[in-house]
């Protein structure tokens, strides 16, 4: 078997990136900010106003059970903040408590960013999460020798597949882990499972077995004439027949 390999629902979350709901305004040095509340400049990684009192929200935490997504399996989100009049993750419009937890399901490279806004301004923290290239751990055939009369069996085991198709005949076979064809057409079949980080492949070439003739005869040892002729045959790896 050949193996290649190239790099990059239910109750599925989908987070796009948008711009945040609020942007804190920083002086032409770049060192500073301007308190939500009074617009007084606010040293950059200050806690509170030192004009008005007002605070900045904190993040206390942010975590992901995994940084790694398995298609189909939930990734557990928890966080905590402080000193907030509102949190949310970018690009949803939808506020979030101060803490919590969720599950989400992805199906690509995303970078989640949390977003809290207090009286003096905002902060924000990130978590990224990657998803591997698929990967073939077994594809195989009941029989490389194709019966005409019999289906042949494929089954393969692959991770973080999102479409899996066997060409030439079969097509898209993805969520099994195995399919039955009649063929007649000997050569290569190639599993190719995808996802949107990239693909693998793996190959198994099956034979086609020469037709054979085992027996034919003429059953009666006489035959008047006009009388019909009863024939008799054994053959095999064979779909068509002519006398």
């Amino acid at each position: 078997m050949d193996t290649q390999s190239s790099q990059t629902k239910e109750n599925e979350v989908r987070l796009p990136h948008k711009e945040a709901l609020h942007q804190t305004t920083h002086d032409s040095t770049g060192n500073s900010s301007r308190c939500f509340s009074c617009q007084s400049h606010m040293p950059e990684g200050a806690d509170s106003c030192l004009a008005c009192g007002a605070m900045m929200p904190v993040i206390s935490s942010l975590h992901a059970s995994q940084n790694t997504i398995e298609l189909g399996q939930p990734i557990r989100i928890s966080w905590s903040v402080e000193h907030a009049t509102m949190v949310w993750f970018e690009g949803s419009d939808e506020a979030i408590p101060s803490s919590g937890q969720e599950d989400i399901y992805l199906r690509e490279n995303t970078r989640l960013v949390l977003i809290a806004e207090g009286e003096a301004g905002q902060v924000e923290q990130e978590l990224t999460f990657t998803l591997p290239a698929p990967d073939i751990r077994r594809y195989e055939v009941n029989d490389r020798q194709i019966d005409l009369h019999y289906p042949t069996i494929f089954s393969w085991e692959a991770s973080n597949a999102e479409i899996i198709t066997i060409e030439p005949a079969i097509g898209e076979v993805s969520g099994l882990s195995f399919c039955e064809s009649q063929l007649s057409k000997p050569g290569v079949y190639e599993l190719r499972v995808q996802n949107a980080s990239g693909e693998a492949r793996a190959k198994v070439f099956l034979t086609l077995p020469n037709p054979e003739i085992n027996s034919f005869q003429i059953l009666q040892d006489h035959v008047e004439p006009g009388e019909p002729h009863l024939l008799h045959w054994e053959i095999k790896n064979t779909d068509k027949l002519r006398l």
